[in-house]
């Protein structure tokens, strides 16, 4: 009745926990899903818990019991959140005539409990039994009954307690056969390996661009090969660009690797004009292959990405004018280097905010990515960076623009979270934002993916560079300012810049800059976050503190898949979120989870609320995949004032594992928020059936929960 059951749970008073959950999955006051995620959220991992149902509602006309199949509905929301399930009662089950019942016990037949034991073996990986690959290696990873014998062309598998498995085997040049067998069954594994030169080519389909589009080709092709492109009658060679941007565990160790080269498409007067088919040879050790991509055609330009109505106004564009303009639509837009064309994301290169305007390049950039196949459309601006070139990013249009800029600086507040400067400009042109000076590892390689890792941080200063700016003035006074001490106009080149002297090197905390209502560009930089000591097992409190916490994948994205189908990393991820968010609630911080059901959510989504809720730091959960014998912890950054909380994570939760794999930079999407301190965790590999026994086990991620807390605890001790 009245009794405070949390502090019961709070304080170890009780061993397990069980809940009489009793309305339905669709009462329209108080559905049960809200009943078991509040107890799941709250008790969970700090008690086994346990949910009773009732049974005797079943097919009623009680609030949302009329469905045959509801307890099966609520034993799937339990999936993942409950110890166990009860009865109300079995008479109604007994009694049953509505066809209840049976279902219930065919869903209970057909869906067995993973930890009750898996009675059939099931193979997650590879998904086809019969394939071609050009990998010296195939990893098998699945499950079977422990009780029951399962071999490999005769040999016995290694398993864990519950049946998973993961094993990585050789492949030979030609047909190679794999048989496991397990009981009754048989499953066999026919792969091609294929010897090739040359793996695959972009675009590999037809496509017809107006003419004068600089137009991006990709390869795959083994590493060190010499790759050229032909079209029509030109011919370029390709440049080694590294491997995939999405994934930086494709760095290591890979045969193929992605070649790219630029064509400047022939302008055309009038009608369509076929350059013939995409030819790509590439040639290694004294051997040649060729393969065809995609037939390219060119077409007279009709002029029809350019908008009538002009640009926005405030943003200094007088419609009318005879060069293209590029205006930013979207919250904010990131820029590329400009001087070259790639999907390579640069801490050294700003997001612009909506309202931005600058000239523009006649022509998209048409740019082909050869590690995911796929193409994007970019910009180039006339200050010397590249935008993405879609709608909902720019908006395109002929306009004139100021030949020059001023800005005024008007203001500081340092009262908030924030230290906000606002500054006056005649047009809404575009800035840069640099850490001045920091060492980099290796940010221009000559060939793979840039390497913005930093060994230490050395920077003193922020540079705020505006372009076109002819004069820069307005004193802004950093007494008492937890950031900067001063602010210096300085003459950079034919422009200025402000630069904002840092209290202590390397302490820095985050950017945003926006447009205000009045038309004034609004820099937000972040205070470092103030904490008090408590009487707890962390020894602070967080109260004032806001920390997003992102659970990755979900929905339809499952992320990676390991021996098991019901613990995927969506799902993995989830289950160490709210333990991260209930530990950080209890330490009396403001929590936002990007989702906290499997949902499928967007990466932009995601960064958008970064955006909306200016935390004092994000972090995002996710579980590796890869090797099958991988294993351990790691987590990334991307800008250098993310490392020290990438650090002070990693220090305390790689303990929980038993391989250490560094803190690394890598450009995740999620990690290039710039508000805040952004860091991505991988909290172990689902593809090593070994380390998928223990990281889906609650005590695990008990302790990994609250390692990560305490080093989220110890940056903002560090940083007092």
């Amino acid at each position: 009745g009245y009794a405070d059951t949390l502090s019961w749970i709070n304080s170890g008073f009780v061993d397990c926990v069980l809940v009489k959950n009793h309305t339905a999955t669709g009462d329209k006051n108080l559905p049960f899903a809200k009943v078991a995620q509040w107890w799941s959220e709250n008790a969970g991992g700090k008690t086994r818990l346990y949910f009773s149902l009732a049974a005797d509602r079943v097919s009623t006309d009680k609030d949302g019991w009329g469905e045959p199949d509801e307890l099966i509905a609520q034993m799937q929301e339990l999936t993942g959140i409950s110890n166990g399930t009860v009865f109300y009662t079995l008479s109604s089950l007994i009694s049953d005539k509505t066809g209840s019942t049976k279902l219930l016990l065919e869903y209970i037949k057909t869906n067995p409990n993973e930890e009750l034991g898996i009675t059939k073996l099931t193979m997650t990986s590879p998904a086809s039994t019969s394939f071609t690959t050009y990998e010296s290696t195939v990893s098998f990873i699945g499950a079977s009954d422990p009780k029951a014998e399962l071999t490999l062309d005769g040999k016995p598998v290694e398993r864990t307690k519950t049946g998973y498995f993961s094993l990585t085997c050789d492949l030979s040049e030609g047909s190679n056969k794999f048989v496991f067998k397990h009981k009754d069954q048989t499953v066999t594994y026919t792969i091609t390996r294929k010897s090739a030169i040359l793996r695959s080519v972009v675009p590999d389909s037809n496509h017809t661009y107006e003419g004068g589009t600089l137009l991006s080709v990709g390869a795959m092709a083994l590493n060190g090969a010499t790759v050229k492109a032909k079209l029509g009658d030109m011919t370029i060679t390709m440049q080694q660009s590294g491997g995939s941007i999405d994934d930086p565990n494709e760095q290591s160790g890979t045969r193929f690797v992605s070649y790219e080269g630029l064509f400047e498409l022939p302008e055309l007067k009038s009608g369509t004009k076929k350059l013939g088919r995409l030819s790509v040879t590439a040639s290694y050790n004294g051997r040649s292959e060729t393969m065809k991509g995609g037939e390219i055609s060119v077409k007279a330009s009709s002029g029809s990405e350019v908008e009538t109505e002009g640009g926005s106004s405030g943003t200094g564009a007088v419609p009318g004018g005879d060069r293209y303009v590029a205006e930013i639509v979207k919250y904010q837009a990131e820029t590329l280097d400009g001087d070259r064309v790639d999907e390579r994301s640069r801490p050294v290169n700003a997001y612009l905010p909506k309202g931005t305007v600058d000239y523009c390049d006649d022509k998209d950039i048409i740019y082909y990515n050869p590690d995911s196949g796929s193409s994007v459309k970019f910009r180039r601006l006339n200050y010397g960076k590249r935008v993405y070139s879609e709608k909902d990013v720019i908006k395109i249009y002929k306009a004139t623009l100021p030949e020059t800029n001023s800005v005024t600086a008007l203001s500081v507040d340092d009262s908030g979270r924030h230290t906000q400067i606002v500054f006056d400009t005649q047009w809404k042109a575009p800035f840069n934002v640099t850490l001045e000076s920091q060492d980099y590892k290796n940010p221009y390689p000559s060939s793979g993916m840039p390497d913005y890792s930093v060994s230490s941080l050395t920077y003193q200063y922020v540079d705020i560079e505006f372009s076109y700016t002819v004069s820069g003035q307005g004193k802004l006074d950093m007494d008492g300012n937890p950031v900067f001490k001063k602010a210096e106009w300085l003459k950079s080149g034919d422009q200025y810049k402000l630069r904002l002297h840092l209290r202590e090197k390397g302490k820095f905390y985050g950017w945003t800059a926006e447009y205000n209502s009045s038309g004034q560009l609004v820099f937000s930089f972040l205070n470092p976050a103030k904490i008090q000591k408590a009487d707890n097992s962390y020894g602070y409190n967080l109260d004032g503190i806001k920390i997003v916490v992102d659970a990755g994948h979900g929905g339809a994205d499952p992320g990676a898949v390991g021996s098991s189908k019901q613990y995927t990393e969506a799902v993995l991820n989830l289950t160490l979120a709210k333990k991260i968010q209930r530990e950080l609630t209890n330490l009396g911080a403001t929590v936002v989870m990007t989702r906290t059901t499997d949902k499928e959510i967007t990466l932009d989504q995601r960064a958008q609320i970064v955006n909306r809720e200016k935390p004092d730091l994000f972090i995002s959960v996710h579980r590796n995949a890869g090797s099958s014998s991988g294993r351990g912890y790691e987590d990334y950054y991307f800008y250098p004032f993310s490392k020290p909380l990438a650090e002070a994570v990693y220090a305390q939760a790689s303990k929980e594992f038993t391989v250490k794999r560094g803190v690394k930079y890598y450009p995740f999407y999620v990690t290039r928020v710039s508000h805040c301190p952004a860091i991505l965790t991988e909290n172990g590999f689902v593809s090593n059936s070994t380390e998928l026994e223990m990281i889906k086990a609650d005590a695990h991620n008990e302790k990994v929960a609250k390692a990560t807390v305490r080093g989220i605890v110890n940056y903002f001790k560090e940083i007092q």
